[in-house]
C-alpha cells in the first residue's frame, strides 16, 4: 500500500507540473488577442476535441506491447516447461500427454506471473474498455470544454484553485457511490474549501476586466471553472467505479478510445468547417496548431494518463485534494505575468490570500483524515 501511495503521488506531482503548463497555453489559444477581430484564436469546443483525438496514439502503443510481451511471455512458457519436465523425464520417462500438458500449463502460469507481477488479473477487455469510454466520453470531454472556456475569463490562479476544490464533490460523491466514510474531519475541511471558494470568487469577480491584462468576464470564467469541477468529478467517479483496479494498459486503452470517439467526431465537424470557409479554419496557423499539438501532448496524452493512474492508486478524494499543488505555482506566474487583477491592490490580494488558504486548511483537513487510497478487491 505504502509503494502504491507513492507512486500515485509521483504521478500527482506530474499531472500537476502538466496541467500548470497546458493552462497557460489554453489561456492563449482561447482568448481573442492575435487574430486580429472579436473572435479566439480557437474555440474551446475545437480545442478539447482536437486534443482529445490525440489519445488515439494510445492504442497502437498499446497493442503493438501487448504483442511484444505475448511474445516473450511464450518464450518464458517453453523454457519453463522444458524445466519442469527434465526432472520427470529422468525419473519416470516420458511423460503422458495429459501430464504434460498438466506442467505446461503451471509453468506458463508461472512464467507470466513473474514476468508480468500478476497483471492478469487487472487487465479488462478491449470491448469492456470501449463500453467505459463510451459511458465516460460525455462527462469527460464537457468537462474540458467548460475548463479551456473558463480560462477565456478568468485567470489561471482563480481557475487552478477553483478547479482544485474538486476534492469537495469528489467526497460527496465517494460516499454516495464508493461506500467512503465521510467523518467531522472530512465535512469540516469541504466547509473550509466551500468558504475559501465562496472568498476568491468574489475577489476574483469584483474586477471589471478594464485594465490591460486583466480577465474580461471572471465572474462568468469563475462558473465555467466551477461547472468542469462537477463534470471532472462525474467521470473521474465513473471510472473508479468501472475501472476499479490500477493497470497502465487499462487507463491507456481507456483514454484511448476516448480519443477514437473524438476522432469520429472531430473529421466530419473539420471538414464541414473547411467547405463552409469558417473563420476556425483561418485561425488554425501553422503556430496554432503546432501550440495545439504541444497543449494536446502535455494536457491530455501525458496528464490525463498520469491523472487516471493517481485516482486508481490513491482514490479520487485524495487525488483531488493533491492537485492543491498548482495554487501556489499558479498564482506566482500569474503575477509574474501581470494577469491576476486581485494583485493590484493590497487589500483584495490580502483577501485573496486568505481565501486560498482557507482552501489549503480545507484540503489539509480532508488529505489527514485520508486512509491513503482506495479500498481494491483482493486479488484472485
Amino acid at each position: 500500500m505504502k509503494q502504491n501511495r507513492g507512486l500515485g503521488l509521483v504521478f500527482l506531482a506530474g499531472v500537476c507540473i502538466c496541467w500548470i503548463v497546458a493552462s497557460f497555453i489554453t489561456q492563449y489559444l482561447v482568448s481573442r488577442a492575435g487574430t486580429g477581430d472579436d473572435e479566439p484564436q480557437l474555440p474551446a469546443v475545437m480545442l478539447a476535441l482536437m486534443c482529445s483525438s490525440m489519445f488515439v496514439v494510445y492504442l497502437p502503443i498499446i497493442h503493438f506491447s501487448r504483442r511484444l510481451r505475448r511474445k516473450q511471455s511464450s518464450v518464458d512458457q517453453a523454457a519453463g516447461s522444458s524445466e519442469a519436465q527434465e526432472p520427470l523425464l529422468s525419473e519416470r520417462g516420458v511423460a503422458g500427454d495429459d501430464d504434460a500438458g498438466h506442467h505446461h500449463s503451471d509453468a506458463s502460469e508461472h512464467a507470466f506471473n513473474k514476468g508480468h507481477g500478476q497483471q492478469q488479473h487487472l487487465v479488462h477487455s478491449d470491448w469492456y474498455l470501449l463500453k467505459v469510454a463510451l459511458m465516460v466520453a460525455p462527462s469527460w470531454f464537457a468537462a474540458q470544454w467548460t475548463f479551456a472556456a473558463s480560462l477565456a475569463y478568468t485567470s489561471v490562479t482563480s481557475n487552478t484553485i477553483l478547479s482544485s476544490t474538486s476534492c469537495v464533490m469528489a467526497l460527496i460523491g465517494c460516499a454516495l457511490f464508493l461506500g467512503e466514510s465521510i467523518t467531522g474531519q472530512k465535512a469540516g475541511g469541504v466547509l473550509l474549501c466551500v468558504a475559501g471558494t465562496a472568498v476568491v470568487t468574489l475577489v476574483d469577480s469584483s474586477g471589471d476586466g478594464s485594465a490591460a491584462g486583466s480577465p474580461p468576464a471572471p465572474l462568468l470564467g469563475d462558473m465555467l471553472a466551477l461547472l468542469s469541477v462537477a463534470l471532472y468529478t462525474l467521470y473521474t467517479l465513473t471510472m473508479q467505479k468501472m475501472l476499479r483496479r490500477d493497470s497502465s494498459d487499462d487507463a491507456a486503452l481507456f483514454f484511448g478510445y476516448i480519443g477514437l470517439i473524438s476522432c469520429m467526431v472531430l473529421g466530419p465537424t473539420w471538414l464541414w468547417l473547411w467547405a463552409t470557409q469558417s473563420t476556425i479554419v483561418a485561425h488554425a496557423t501553422p503556430h496554432v496548431l503546432s501550440l495545439v499539438a504541444v497543449q494536446g501532448v502535455v494536457d491530455y496524452v501525458v496528464a490525463d494518463y498520469l491523472w487516471a493512474r493517481a485516482v486508481l492508486l490513491l482514490g479520487p478524494t485524495l487525488a483531488s485534494v493533491g492537485l492543491s499543488m498548482q495554487v501556489p505555482v499558479a498564482a506566482a506566474v500569474d503575477v509574474v505575468r501581470g494577469t491576476a487583477a486581485w494583485s493590484r491592490s493590497i487589500k483584495s490580494g490580502g483577501v485573496f490570500a486568505a481565501g486560498s488558504l482557507v482552501i489549503f486548511l480545507g484540503f489539509m483537513a480532508v488529505h489527514l483524515d485520508s486512509s491513503g487510497g482506495p479500498r481494491l478487491p483482493e486479488q484472485g
